[in-house]
């Protein structure tokens, strides 16, 4: 547990900080050896740090923060300075608290690896024992860097995938409220001319009862659909949904190719990371399996690594996976026999960089003309439809 404390040093300066430790009473003791006359103490909770403005962190202020770490260090400025000018840049209120967090922690003597180590939400294991080689070979600057150029790759990703959702979900959305309005609005009005004739065409009586029912019964709907994001929500980390996720996306061709592709990257950029840092392909290809998202294809790399263990050649024993393709395990293949596996590692990063650019946008092309058609498709055939039976009704009255 942390806790923020204003007191009195033993100089008679007043110092505010935050202390870790697992109770409140031993706070205040660690406080007291430490010759600390303590004014106020209380539990930090998230967002209680620098910021008024609450926020949760995200994956984007940790990349901030990475790269003003490289940028800082790289200019000789000490690392407990560093943390303490990130403290005060606006990163998130919560970003904020994790980074005087981890300045506390260092000023009370621990190692700059054990301090993010704290906080495995935000930083994984491959980030913390980076930090720690670069801590024990005085290499931290390269290390964030090399951190930075990997998390803006990520956030990068994750830009690119909502884009490729966005369009999609903007088309999806304005045809369902074209269909709403009209079965709600634009039918029911135009009923009326209809209700008085015996005999109606099956189109207008299809049209009809669709926005009765929808008009009776779309309370019930929105439930529905409510109570499903809702499960969807609580569920998505449940293994179980995620593993039936995960087997639903290997089935679908297109996805199945960008799904591959997004964790190809994560688990080749983990490894050229840990192999620049000088760090052996067995505990580079174990540290950098924690990058992959994807249990399937963890129990796949887990199962490589225990081949490589035994003395496998990397790309026989890589080749048991679905992650590399052919081309792929050749390149890895000659890396291994050059002693090149990091310049390897980082072609294969790029091509698979370049692969996914491409996958996504030929994947919009498609999504965007077939959405639209349907679309006009679906509302068209509903607005024919009334035009129809209008015509239809003046052709009975005549």
């Amino acid at each position: 547990m942390l806790f923020k404390y204003k007191g009195i040093a033993q100089s008679g300066a007043q110092v505010n900080g935050i202390i870790d430790s697992s109770s409140k009473e031993l706070a205040i003791s660690e406080l007291k050896q430490q010759q600390v006359l303590i004014i106020s103490i209380a539990e930090a909770a998230p967002g209680s740090s620098l910021f008024t403005k609450q926020s949760k962190p995200t994956y984007k202020d940790f990349e901030f923060i990475t790269s003003e770490l490289s940028l800082l260090l790289d200019n000789g400025v000490k690392i407990d300075k560093a943390l303490s000018i990130l403290a005060k840049a606006k990163v998130g209120s919560s970003a904020g608290f994790v980074v005087e967090a981890i300045s506390a922690k260092i000023n009370q003597g621990s190692s700059l690896a054990a301090a993010f180590a704290e906080f495995p939400d935000y930083f994984d294991g491959l980030y913390v024992n980076l930090i720690k080689i670069g801590e024990e070979t005085a290499t931290l600057p390269e290390v964030f860097s090399g951190l930075a150029i990997n998390m803006k790759f990520k956030v990068a990703l994750q830009q690119k995938i909502m884009q490729a959702l966005t369009y999609p979900l903007v088309i999806l959305s304005v045809c369902l409220l074209a269909i709403f309005f009209i079965f709600n609005f634009v039918v029911p009005n135009m009923a009326v001319m209809f209700r008085e004739q015996e005999h109606l065409p099956f189109y207008t009586a299809l049209i009809l009862a669709i926005s009765d029912w929808l008009v009776a019964y779309q309370h019930l709907l929105f439930i529905g659909v409510a109570i499903a994001i809702t499960a969807l929500y609580l569920n998505w980390q449940n293994p179980k949904f995620k593993k039936s996720r995960e087997n639903l996306l290997a089935d679908l061709p297109i996805i199945k190719s960008l799904f591959v592709q997004t964790e190809r990257i994560k688990f080749c950029s983990g490894v050229l990371l840990m192999l620049k840092a000088g760090i052996k392909i067995d505990n580079a290809v174990a540290l950098a399996c924690g990058n992959v998202k994807s249990s399937l294809l963890q129990k796949e790399i887990n199962f490589s690594l225990k081949e490589i263990k035994q003395g496998q050649p990397i790309a026989k024993a890589l080749s048991s996976s679905s992650l590399f393709p052919d081309f792929y395990l050749s390149l890895i293949e000659v890396g291994e026999q050059s002693g090149k596996l990091d310049t390897v590692f980082n072609e294969i990063t790029t091509r698979s960089r370049t692969e996914f650019d491409l996958s996504v946008s030929r994947l919009i092309n498609i999504i965007e003309p077939l959405l639209i058609l349907v679309m006009g498709g679906i509302v068209g055939s509903v607005v024919v439809t009334m035009m129809l039976s209008i015509t239809s009704v003046n052709d009975i009255g005549l």
